[in-house]
């Protein structure tokens, strides 16, 4: 069965007067980066976090616990049924509280 990295991390978005969002990580000391559109965000935060594990990886510097993989299965298109979803997450350790409000 094949498995996925997934990183769950917080991003803070801070706009500036020149339409430039400078963004930020509660959960990455280190990462800073910009951008424009969602796509310029995403792709800038992407390599910023690549650059850092690199950096850490060479420093022998361990990296911050949101940046630790885990391995989720590949679940496929199976069916699931009900209540298997609620027992994935439980057997990945993750719980209601570690979403945010459900709006």
């Amino acid at each position: 069965m094949a498995a996925h990295q997934l990183f769950f991390i917080r991003l803070l978005l801070e706009p500036n007067p020149e339409g430039i969002y400078t963004v930020t990580s509660p959960d990455v000391p280190g990462l800073v980066t910009e951008g424009r559109t969602p796509d310029e965000i995403l792709h800038n935060v992407q390599e910023a976090l690549s650059s850092l594990l690199e950096a850490w990886q060479e420093l022998g510097i361990e990296p911050p616990a949101a940046l630790r993989p885990f391995s989720v299965p590949d679940w496929g298109s199976r069916d699931l049924a009900p209540g298997t979803v609620r027992a994935i997450l439980r057997e990945l350790g993750i719980s209601r509280q570690d979403f945010g409000p459900i709006r």
